[in-house]
């Protein structure tokens, strides 16, 4: 999946339906629900402003978010994991739904590494749970 094909997806679980990606990409063709209008388009690969609301918007869902960022592996292993789950009830256990590692070779950039991993975890979540996987 290219990075527009994951923003595309992200944007359209979050609910941002309003927007042109083939024939305009990242143009606003109408107003979101509330009528009130976007300055930009979601990029929570790009922008952490948008990685934050991409994270809410999981716990919104019900998900719950386990980020981890690793240096200890030394100096040229650095990553980052993001791993979605759902809780249980009882708080026995917990379900995970989707992980995601990514590691300092294949994005030096630190900031940038967690969004990757970020993006790329929930991702795998919206699918497994499209397939019938945990909610």
């Amino acid at each position: 999946m290219t990075d527009h094909e994951m923003r595309v997806r992200l944007a359209e679980a979050m609910g941002w339906t309003d927007l042109d990606w083939y024939s305009r990409p990242g143009w606003i063709t109408g107003l979101p629900p509330g009528g009130r209008p976007r300055d930009h388009v979601p990029s929570p690969l790009e922008f952490d402003t948008d990685a934050a609301r991409l994270r809410a918007w999981c716990v919104g869902q019900g998900f719950s978010l386990q980020i981890i960022i690793t240096t200890d592996l030394g100096p040229d292993a650095a990553g980052v994991r993001v791993r979605v789950y759902k809780p249980d009830p009882d708080l026995s256990r917990d379900y995970s739904i989707a992980e995601s590692w990514v590691w300092q070779q294949d994005e030096p950039d630190p900031l940038r590494r967690e969004r990757l991993a970020l993006c790329r975890a929930v991702v795998q979540a919206l699918d497994a749970v499209e397939a019938g996987g945990e909610p």
